[in-house]
């Protein structure tokens, strides 16, 4: 019914959630590596070998960010499921929120799905306003994007370069446009966009859209339970310690610009 299409970069800290929040509810998880340096690729390796059938592992190195249209193309042409779900490597799903999706998607006539998040600034204690991102879908503005979509919607298609890609309806409209075919649901993802997603700032640097986290405020302390798997007490020894924040001067930065006591 579901395929999961991620692709990565410099992904260390929070890819091996992102991939566990969702592997045990998609058929297949296509996964794209286009040039990480950090050990993303050495994760990516564990989590194929522990779900051999489900996932399709391909590494590109030092591909284009102009070029991120073209993979994303590809992964709609690899799909064989009626669905497929958009997940990147710093989003991460608690079981309650995939599971309502997934019931939805098996009773609705819409063709596409949006869906809230929350970002958590500077640890996962604190979260931003949602308000502050200027995304906007129907009449709801703020943190709320389109991940699921039918595979043959309208001649869906990729395109675009990293950060600013798009899915478009054969004519050329971007797919959000399709009102009536899309629906809203109230059960999201937890995002780790603004927290450093690589072993340090230096390998975040490199991917200029996770710049802006140095921008980022906090607005409260979250009243939420975390993610089931960034919970879990059995990590293997490879993937990074969630609750461990890597880099000192960032810290410090949070403390006195966003707001963010430890």
């Amino acid at each position: 019914m579901l395929t999961a299409h991620m692709i990565v970069k410099n992904e260390e800290r929070w890819v091996w959630f992102s991939i566990l929040s969702i592997i045990n509810h998609v058929e297949k998880l296509l996964i794209f590596d286009t040039g990480s340096k950090d050990k993303t690729r050495d994760i990516l390796r564990l989590v194929k070998l522990r779900y051999p059938e489900k996932i399709n592992l391909m590494f590109f190195d030092d591909f284009p960010e102009r070029k991120i249209g073209f993979l994303r193309q590809l992964q709609i042409e690899m799909t064989e499921t009626e669905w497929f779900m958009i997940i990147d490597g710093d989003e991460i799903w608690p079981q309650k929120n995939i599971k309502i999706v997934l019931e939805l998607l098996a009773s609705t006539n819409a063709s596409l799905v949006a869906v809230p998040f929350v970002n958590f600034v500077g640890n996962l204690n604190y979260i931003q306003n949602p308000l502050v991102n200027t995304y906007r879908i129907k009449n709801i503005s703020g943190s709320i994007t389109l991940r699921f979509i039918k595979t043959h919607f309208n001649g869906v298609h990729a395109q675009g370069e990293y950060g600013v890609e798009g899915y478009y309806s054969g004519n050329g409209h971007s797919i959000q446009s399709f009102e009536d075919d899309l629906v809203i649901v109230d059960a999201g993802f937890q995002h780790t966009s603004l927290l450093i997603r690589s072993k340090n700032i230096i390998f975040d640097f490199m991917i200029r859209y996770r710049r802006k986290k140095f921008l980022a405020k906090s607005w409260r302390l979250r009243d939420f339970d975390l993610a089931e798997v960034i919970t879990a007490d059995d990590l293997p020894a490879i993937v990074p310690n969630p609750y461990q924040h890597p880099n000192w001067l960032m810290r410090l930065w949070y403390t006195y610009y966003s707001g963010v006591k430890w």
